[in-house]
């Protein structure tokens, strides 16, 4: 039996040259994967940063058109003429003793073709 105390600190020295290349290969494809991850979170959070801020623009559109809204509703509710003319002109109502004229449509004419 051979008891050489070098022996064992030889066969590691081996083995850890054996797989150095293996360690140093899965360390770059871990950097690799890592890298990749970021750029892909990195293109997430763009996307949703725009998303936001369309999201952001659309309410406040809605805010806008809500004020608007809000303020017709005011003047219909305290401005009789306002409330008069918008009876008039969409609903087509007239208070009685109005004399209404009904114009014909009119239609392009064609033209005589002897």
């Amino acid at each position: 039996m051979d008891l050489d105390p070098q022996r064992p600190a030889v066969r590691r020295r081996d083995t850890d040259r054996r797989l150095r290349p293996l360690v140093q290969i899965a360390f770059a494809v871990c950097l690799l994967l890592l890298a990749s991850a970021a750029v892909t979170s990195s293109h997430d959070l763009r996307a949703a940063q725009r998303e936001a801020d369309d999201l952001r623009q659309r309410i406040a559109q809605a805010e806008r058109e809500l004020a608007a809204l809000r303020e017709q509703r005011d003047r219909l509710q305290h401005d009789p003429v306002a409330l008069e003319r918008l009876a008039r002109e969409r609903l087509g109502l007239v208070h009685a003793g109005d004399v209404v004229v009904l114009l014909p449509e009119t239609s392009p004419v064609a033209d005589p073709t002897p």
